[in-house]
């Protein structure tokens, strides 16, 4: 299916990049980028330090979830912490990217509904009836499966898209198998939980000033 607020949106990436890569780029564009709105569709970095743009509450389906444990097995909502508006939550639809063969497409919504909720299951499906229902450890590598369709949260391998940040993969829910039936790394993930960095200093290097790297850290 065809989006045109998406459309738009990837397209005036592309134009930013552009800018970027030639050292054309002003703080308009900056300040306007960085923002994700209802409609936006995902990507997956390869930078690993956290970030408001690359992290995620974990959100009950009825309460806020903040400090208290999560298990495998529950519906959960995973909320964006970047937001210049309303809260935002991973979305799955029934609307299929058909650049990549029927996956279905991930975007970021302002409705938390059934479409929005996820569960965290451990990547090895033979210990996958044992473990569910139990709590698991920070830096765990997971499967983040979508509750109404039963796919997982996956990243389309070779599909690059250009962003302000670099470039990034395109993200939808299916489930990939290898010949032995396993799900294979592109349904990988990892929940990390380390301090964020500071947005402001983000924005202020992207500007040109001088922070010293130490700030980051």
């Amino acid at each position: 299916m065809w989006d045109e607020e998406m459309a738009l949106r990837e397209d005036k990436m592309r134009i930013t990049a552009y800018k970027r890569d030639r050292c054309v780029i002003n703080e308009r564009d900056i300040d306007y980028i960085q923002h994700f709105k209802h409609g936006c569709g995902l990507s997956a970095s390869p930078l690993k330090q956290p970030c408001v743009r690359n992290t995620f509450k974990i959100m009950g389906t009825r309460s806020n979830k903040e400090g208290q444990q999560v298990f495998f097995g529950e519906d959960v909502l995973l909320q964006i912490c970047e937001s210049s508006g309303p809260p935002l939550y991973i979305q799955c639809e029934n609307s299929t990217m058909d650049s990549f063969g029927g996956h279905l497409s991930v975007r970021l919504s302002e409705c938390p509904d059934i479409y929005c909720r996820f569960k965290f299951y451990h990547w090895n499906p033979q210990k996958r009836t044992k473990t569910n229902g139990t709590t698991f450890k920070p830096d765990t590598r997971v499967i983040i499966q979508h509750t109404a369709s039963g796919r997982n949260l996956a990243f389309e391998p070779g599909q690059w898209m250009p962003t302000f940040y670099g470039p990034e993969l395109q993200v939808s829910c299916h489930t990939y198998r290898d010949s032995h039936k396993m799900e294979t790394i592109e349904n990988f993930w990892k929940i990390v939980t380390r301090p964020l960095s500071d947005a402001a200093l983000l924005v202020r290097a992207a500007k040109g000033e001088n922070i010293p790297m130490d700030l980051f850290e």
